[in-house]
C-alpha cells in the first residue's frame, strides 16, 4: 500500500511556497504520492484564502522527482474538457509520466459554484461529469475524438503530444458512499475515492471542511471495497482503492496499525489528511518529516547485487558503438539516479520507497542490445523482489 499527502490548499497552505517546501519534504521522507485539493471558494466571501490547482501543480512537478501528484478531486462538470485534457498532458510531459487525474462533482455548490453561475443540480453535473470523462479518455490517449451529447459537442478533435503514460494516465473518480452511481462511475475507471460529506446546511461553513466528516472506518472500507470489486468482475486493468484519514500527528505504532487494518480492508493507497486548521502548517511540516507512514516495514535492500548489476551495465554501454551512445542518454541518467541511492544505503530509510520510480524508469526503456536488456532486467526484477 502506498502512503500520499493529502493536502488543502486554502488557509495556512493557500501560499503555493508552503506548499511546495511540503511536497519536497514529502518526498524527502518517503512519501509515494502529494495530492492536493480543487476548489476556487471554500467559504462565503472568501474568507479562505486558495491556491489554484493547476498551477500548484505544474510547480510540483518541478519541485519533485518521483511521487504520484495529482488534484483529488477536480469537478469536471465546470472545466472545458479539451482544456483539462490539455492541462494534463502537458502536466504528464512536465513531470515525466507522474500525474493521476482525479474527478468528482464538486462540493460545496453554495460558495464554489452557484456564485458563478455554475450548474449545481447533482443530476446535471452528473451528466457533465460522465460526458466530459468519455472525451478525455480519448484526448488523453492521443485519439481523434468525436462526441455528440447533451452538454458537449466534439468533432474529430485531437491534442498533441499525448500523456507520457501508455495509453494515459490514470483517472480516479471521488464519490460519497452514500452515492451508489458515484461508485459506478468509479468503477468505470481506474480508482475510486470514497468519502461522506457533512451534513448540509451546516452553521459553520468553514468547520464544514474539518476533514474528519469525511473519513470511512476499515470495516466500511473494507464493504465498499467488496461493492466495487463486485461491479469489476472480470476487468483486467488495474484499480486502485484509495483510503484516508490522519496518523503522523501521533504514535508511531498506532499509525502502522491503523494502516495495516485499512490495506487489510482492501486500500492500496492511504492518503494522510493534513491538519487544515489555521496555525499548523509547522506542525504539519514537522510531522512529515518523521516519515512517511508505512503499514509494513520494506525488506533490505540488496546493495551488493545492484551495485554489480549497474557496473556491468556501464560496462556494456561504454562498448556499445558511439553512434548508438546518444540514444543511451535516459539509461545513463537512471544510472546516475541508482548509484545515487545506492550510496545512501544504510543510512536512508526511506530508499526503497524512492526507488519505485527507478523501477519504472527501468521498465519504460527499451533497446536493441539484448544484453543491456537482460542486465535492466535484472535490475527491475531485484526491485520488483522488494515488493515495490
Amino acid at each position: 500500500m502506498r502512503t500520499a499527502l493529502y493536502v488543502p490548499t486554502h488557509g495556512d497552505y493557500g501560499d503555493p511556497q508552503r506548499l511546495l517546501a511540503l511536497a519536497k519534504a514529502a518526498e524527502a521522507a518517503g512519501y509515494d504520492g502529494f495530492f492536493i485539493w480543487d476548489h476556487l471558494v471554500l467559504a462565503p466571501g472568501a474568507a479562505l484564502p486558495l491556491a489554484d490547482a493547476t498551477v500548484v501543480l505544474g510547480a510540483l512537478a518541478q519541485a519533485t522527482h518521483h511521487m504520484k501528484l495529482g488534484a483529488l478531486i477536480t469537478p469536471l462538470s465546470r472545466r472545458r474538457p479539451w482544456k483539462f485534457a490539455k492541462e494534463l498532458t502537458t502536466l504528464d510531459q512536465l513531470s515525466g509520466g507522474r500525474v493521476v487525474c482525479g474527478v468528482g462533482l464538486g462540493e460545496p455548490v453554495a460558495v464554489d459554484f452557484a456564485p458563478f453561475g455554475e450548474v449545481t443540480a447533482a443530476t446535471t453535473r452528473a451528466e457533465r461529469l460522465d460526458e466530459g470523462l468519455q472525451i478525455v479518455d480519448g484526448l488523453l490517449r492521443g485519439q481523434s475524438v468525436t462526441h455528440e451529447g447533451n452538454h458537449y459537442r466534439v468533432e474529430n478533435a485531437r491534442i498533441s503530444p499525448a500523456c507520457a503514460q501508455s495509453p494515459r494516465l490514470p483517472i480516479w473518480v471521488g464519490a460519497t458512499v452514500a452515492s451508489k452511481a458515484g461508485m459506478r462511475r468509479a468503477a468505470r475507471w481506474d480508482g475510486y475515492f470514497p468519502i461522506r460529506l457533512p451534513e448540509a446546511g451546516a452553521a459553520d461553513p468553514i468547520a464544514a471542511t474539518d476533514c474528519r466528516n469525511f473519513w470511512l472506518e476499515a470495516s466500511e472500507f473494507g464493504e465498499v471495497v467488496g461493492h466495487v470489486r463486485a461491479l469489476r468482475e472480470g476487468a483486467e486493468t488495474a484499480f486502485e482503492f484509495l483510503a484516508s484519514g490522519r496518523t503522523i500527528y501521533g504514535d508511531t505504532e498506532a499509525a502502522t496499525a491503523t494502516l495495516a487494518a485499512y490495506h487489510e480492508a482492501g486500500a492500496t493507497w492511504w492518503l494522510e489528511w493534513v491538519k487544515e486548521q489555521p496555525g499548523t502548517f509547522e506542525e504539519t511540516l514537522a510531522a512529515v518529516k518523521q516519515g512517511a507512514p508505512r503499514a509494513f516495514p520494506h525488506p533490505a535492500l540488496p546493495t551488493v547485487e545492484l551495485r554489480e548489476a549497474v557496473r556491468q551495465l556501464h560496462a556494456e554501454i561504454d562498448h556499445t558503438r558511439s553512434g548508438d551512445r546518444e540514444t543511451l542518454g535516459e539509461l545513463r541518467e537512471l544510472l546516475a539516479r541508482i548509484e545515487h541511492e545506492l550510496a545512501k544505503a544504510g543510512t536512508d530509510s526511506n530508499l526503497v520507497q524512492r526507488l519505485e520510480a527507478l523501477k519504472a524508469g527501468i521498465t519504460r526503456l527499451e533497446f536493441a542490445h539484448p544484453r543491456a536488456t537482460a542486465i535492466l532486467n535484472d535490475i527491475a526484477m531485484m526491485l520488483g523482489n522488494l515488493g515495490i
